[in-house]
């Protein structure tokens, strides 16, 4: 379980669980994700290349592919 809080958005992965907590609101990871890269800017989370949107769904971007590779 990984634990991560910045700008006043609190992240919690759970690997085992295959999901993620957001603010209190749990989101399934979607295949290809594995829990490794976790970022989180401006409120927007990123996790292995894919990029939580406005609707609730994970969507891969270059912008999060970007917060992948560096």
């Amino acid at each position: 379980m990984n634990y991560q809080k910045s700008n006043g958005v609190s992240v919690i992965t759970d690997g085992s669980k295959r999901i993620t907590i957001i603010n209190g609101v749990e989101y399934p990871w979607v295949k290809g994700m594995r829990g490794c890269s976790n970022t989180t800017i401006n409120g927007k989370v990123f996790i292995d290349g894919f990029e939580l949107n406005k609707n609730g769904q994970w969507k891969r971007t270059l912008r999060a592919l970007w917060h992948l590779i560096f």
